[in-house]
């Protein structure tokens, strides 16, 4: 916090973008507490104004304000200061106010993708591990009559190798090892209005003859490996059946997506780089 703002009731943190960042749950000064003790609303609207204010006077470009849902009363008293909701989790809503009129709001808007991943498995015996799922349980389902590739979601803080491995292993019981990527897909109007990418991984096991097909009770209707050569025969999406023309040339020309470990000079920290395997050279 700047030393010019430490006079004010509500305190945050400065970031090098020169936002603020507030948590309105972590506040520790005793004239907040009066206020939050009395979910005085009026008052605290103009507190957050007189906050405002101040943020201005000392260039600051925006607000992040986090409100807890334990205080959810405070919500109305931000709205009427001149917040925007940006989103909420389950434990909180996020709120932003952008300061700086000569130019947009240049907040990040909120995650609007979702990231999925399905394994093209390979195994020892050039087979690749495929499966027909259950939609909710529904084998009637037009969708459960085709061939496609085990995968799911992407969780939060979850690497793509590591979600793949582990959505093969949940839906088939088999553990292979994530090499890279073979292609993905990129859609528009998904869940809730978000887009979607799809990523299509190469994944291979060396001891397929020592592990057993467990498949998921509830998400998979059969799963079985078929050879390379009988691939293109089964029953498969135009989505699938580019995967599978993606793989095979691959398998011509060695050429995929790999992957390297970069350390972020910023977060201290190693990230994934992926990039183009020129794959066979001539």
């Amino acid at each position: 916090m700047s030393p010019s703002l430490g006079h004010l009731k509500i305190q945050g943190t400065v970031n090098y973008y020169k936002s603020i960042h507030i948590d309105l749950g972590s506040q520790e000064g005793e004239e907040f507490k009066v206020i939050q003790n009395a979910r005085d609303g009026e008052e605290l609207v103009d507190v957050f104004k007189q906050c405002l204010t101040e943020y201005t006077k000392n260039n600051l470009q925006g607000v992040w304000l986090k409100i807890p849902k334990e205080i959810a009363w405070s919500i109305q008293s931000a709205v009427d200061a001149g917040f925007e909701f940006h989103h909420a989790q389950k434990s909180h809503v996020m709120m932003t106010k952008w300061l700086n009129t000569s130019r947009p709001d240049c907040h990040p808007v909120y995650a609007h993708h979702f990231l999925g991943v399905g394994g093209m498995v390979v195994n020892e015996k050039d087979e690749i591990l495929t499966i027909r799922e259950k939609y909710v349980g529904d084998l009637d389902n037009e969708y459960s009559k085709y061939w496609k590739l085990p995968g799911g979601h992407v969780d939060p803080q979850e690497d793509f190798g590591t979600a793949v491995e582990r959505e093969v292993l949940e839906e088939t019981g088999i553990r292979a090892n994530f090499k890279g990527i073979l292609a993905f897909r990129h859609m528009h109007q998904f869940r809730y209005g978000c887009s979607d990418i799809y990523i299509c991984c190469l994944l291979t096991t060396d001891n397929s003859f020592e592990q057993t097909i467990q498949m998921s009770e509830y998400e998979v209707h059969e799963c079985k490996w078929v050879p390379i050569s009988e691939y293109a025969s089964l029953n498969l999406s135009d989505l699938n059946a580019l995967f599978f023309k993606q793989f095979l040339q691959y398998r011509e020309t060695g050429v995929f997506v790999k992957f390297e470990t970069v350390q972020n000079i910023r977060r201290k920290q190693n990230d994934y780089v992926y990039f183009c395997d020129p794959g066979k050279q001539s």
